[in-house]
């Protein structure tokens, strides 16, 4: 009779505890999220093959309608986050090597997990005094100022435009992508500047990106990665670097309307570039 209690009581602490663990989907099925989703490779490019190339660095501003989806949702939602997590989460992971913007954008200067974390974020030392008489000086309180992903507007990518021979199409290919953090003044909220994070070898972070979705105005069922929306052009950006001879920006030599005018002149060769290529 012991027994049959004992047992009767296992079996009702074992759906008592189902019961707790149950959970409900959130939606029509539950989603799986795959850590192990890799990204499609890319088609294999002799050196012998490439019959002509360019090198192009863009601006994407996450302030422009199409591309809010780098920067919304703030906090997760929908199985879905903003692309600065992402990038940090890949770093404190270490599933992504950022490389310091100060040491050029070639990917030469790694830089470690905490001084890549560090950024955007930072203390302050307040002193903390007597509020009687005669006001002596007690101890420091120290402010932590945490790390605020809407202040990440802005993405620098660099990619190669190239021609492949071989199988006769014209491609271009991410090489590097850099988030850019506007710098506020605490005092007047206003901003002061813009400061480049760090550098994201593209192709080491392909795989890591594939594991992230994204919004997708046309159809919730499909699913969209970030890797997916950079390889489609999935965004609005604006040229405002070719490589050069000197090394320029577009901002060294044209400003203003001058400035715009020349990015879309490069974008434009690109096309008759291509364009003229078929017709030759």
């Amino acid at each position: 009779m012991k027994i049959k209690s004992l047992l009767l009581a296992l079996f009702c602490g074992t759906l008592s505890l189902m019961a707790q663990v149950t959970t409900y989907n959130d939606g029509i099925i539950q989603h799986v999220n795959n850590p192990t989703h890799l990204a499609p490779h890319y088609a294999y490019v002799r050196e012998a093959d490439l019959m002509w190339a360019k090198r192009i660095w863009r601006v994407v501003d996450f302030r422009e309608k199409l591309n809010q989806y780098f920067l919304f949702p703030l906090t997760e939602n929908n199985n879905r986050i903003n692309l600065i997590t992402v990038l940090q989460e890949g770093i404190r992971s270490g599933d992504l090597t950022p490389f310091d913007p100060f040491g050029g954008d070639d990917f030469r200067v790694p830089m470690t997990s905490e001084d890549a974390l560090a950024i955007g974020s930072g203390t302050d030392t307040i002193p903390i005094y007597d509020w009687r008489p005669p006001y002596e000086y007690l101890r420091d309180s120290v402010v932590v100022t945490p790390f605020d992903g809407f202040q990440v507007r802005k993405l620098k990518i660099k990619e190669d435009w190239f021609f492949d021979s071989k199988r006769s199409v014209m491609e271009v290919r991410i090489v590097g992508i850099c988030p850019v953090l506007e710098v506020i003044d605490e005092n007047t909220g206003e901003v002061r500047g813009q400061q480049d994070m760090y550098w994201i070898h593209y192709e080491q972070a392909r795989d890591f990106l594939a594991t992230y979705r994204i919004y997708n105005p046309y159809n919730y069922a499909q699913r969209i990665t970030y890797d997916d929306a950079f390889i489609k052009r999935m965004f609005s950006s604006l040229i405002y670097k070719e490589d050069n001879s000197q090394d320029r920006r577009i901002a060294d030599y044209q400003q203003g309307i001058d400035a715009l005018y020349e990015a879309e002149d490069i974008k434009n060769q690109l096309f008759i570039f291509e364009h003229d290529v078929w017709e030759q």
